[in-house]
């Protein structure tokens, strides 16, 4: 079968027609309510000259835009989205593609119009910065711009670069894109252009209380991403880079080892399922999250950033500005003093400032392997093991590297040897046709356990 008919198995045909060359991909799956707020952001651009295309059900949508809609004929997954939506308006002919996560709001008036001139001046992807609030400043932030946050790109760059891998189905096709287009010299960073993009997900501990499988997938994808890359370099003769995602993808799986360590399911996605490059695995509901227990008892001591007041037995960081000035070794040797001074602290758990977790949200995941943590619902999180817990696990992981390295090293030569990734016009109907099968799987599996 060709790509358009594989396509047709995955997502209904779209609404409407084609009016302009630029098309804007939107998931949006059920949620009518962001997208609707979306789409009357887009209406206020300085061009109406582009179409939206919108994997997802049908809304209102504001005078004098052409909108699109393609229905999933069961649900795809976020990276089945972004993947499938860029291809389609690609089989559909457009000449530009932006990819738009659903909750990254333009703030630029012209950042339509602006993007594409720019993608087709550059002949690159162009990206815009993308701002996690409006009160950004420079100098205390890092300066993000990713294909998900209103990537721009042309026909001929997903021709000679690929599409995003729809077949993660969740998480890790935007990681595997932007690098992918960053090794090939195809980014534009257009400092000038703005989008909002707020994360949803506080952090850790937040994260680890949902009892979904997207933390499944994410800890799996991101082994298989590096791996790809890893091969993807080595391809291009790009030996510096296929060393640096290799060296990732062990020092991930590194850190699953003490961060997951009392979460066997996580552990098992990564190291059985990720080095083991399995696109086929489902994985329905977790059962495991982390422990909570309803109040704290106890005696507690307040976690704090440089600045805010707190009693004398309180934690100090510093600033985030203060981390993102320095080096990576003064940062680290900073958070690994902060560390033995909460672990030496002779309370039973921490309380930290809604500063410190807006600041250090990075860092949660460590902490509550201390000490619980007291969060803002006044429930205490916590990990078992503590410090001992830590050391056992580095333990390990130093014990495992021979094994993990000679692992890691036999993948990314069955990479090497696999065309079908990454996702391109040569091998796209495959693909499609494998993910057809794998959501036909998952269907079956997870209405069997419930999940």
């Amino acid at each position: 079968m060709d790509a358009e008919t594989q396509i047709a198995k995955l997502l209904g045909k779209p609404t409407g027609s084609r009016k302009n060359i630029c098309c804007i991909v939107i998931p949006a799956g059920n949620e009518a309510a962001m997208l609707e707020k979306h789409l009357e952001l887009l209406s206020r651009q300085t061009t109406k000259g582009f179409d939206v295309l919108v994997v997802g059900k049908p809304v209102k949508v504001p005078a004098g835009m052409n909108v699109r809609f393609c229905e999933e004929r069961r649900p795809v997954g976020s990276s089945g989205g972004f993947g499938l939506g860029q291809v389609q308006a690609y089989l559909l002919g457009y000449e530009y593609i932006t990819s738009a996560d659903l909750d990254c709001f333009p703030i630029s008036s012209n950042l339509v119009e602006r993007l594409v001139a720019d993608a087709k001046r550059t002949g690159k992807v162009a990206m815009p910065l993308s701002l996690f609030d409006r009160g950004y400043d420079p100098k205390k932030s890092k300066q993000n711009h990713i294909i998900n946050h209103y990537g721009t790109a042309s026909r001929k760059v997903l021709e000679s670069c690929g599409f995003m891998d729809f077949r993660f189905y969740k998480g890790g096709e935007d990681v595997e894109m932007q690098k992918r287009l960053e090794e090939c010299g195809l980014v534009f960073r257009d400092a000038d252009l703005s989008v909002e993009h707020k994360n949803k997900e506080c952090n850790h501990l937040e994260t680890m209380s949902l009892a979904g499988s997207k933390f499944l997938y994410y800890s799996k994808n991101f082994i298989i991403a590096n791996l790809r890359l890893s091969a993807y370099c080595l391809r291009k003769g790009r030996l510096p880079s296929a060393a640096k995602y290799f060296l990732s993808t062990l020092a991930a799986l590194a850190n699953y080892l003490v961060v997951y360590r009392n979460h066997h399911d996580l552990l098992a996605a990564a190291f059985i399922d990720g080095l083991s490059l399995n696109m086929e695995k489902v994985y329905c509901a977790r059962k495991a999250t982390i422990e909570c227990l309803s109040e704290a008892r106890g005696k507690g001591v307040a976690v704090l950033i440089n600045g805010e007041k707190g009693g004398k037995d309180a934690v100090y960081f510093k600033p985030k500005e203060w981390l993102l000035s320095h080096g990576k070794p003064s940062a680290i040797l900073h958070l690994a003093s902060a560390m033995v001074r909460v672990a030496a602290n002779r309370a039973d758990y921490v309380e930290p400032s809604p500063k410190f977790l807006d600041d250090y949200k990075f860092f949660i995941q460590y902490l509550v392997l201390v000490k619980p943590i007291k969060y803002t619902d006044g429930k205490l999180y916590r990990e078992r093991g503590g410090l001992l817990g830590i050391a056992l696990s580095c333990a390990i992981s130093l014990a495992m590297l021979p094994m993990l390295f000679a692992a890691c090293l036999a993948m990314v030569a069955i990479c090497l040897l696999d065309r079908s990734s990454p996702v391109a016009v040569s091998n796209l109907a495959e693909n499609l046709g494998r993910f057809d099968s794998y959501l036909m799987k998952m269907e079956k599996e997870c209405s069997q356990k419930g999940g």
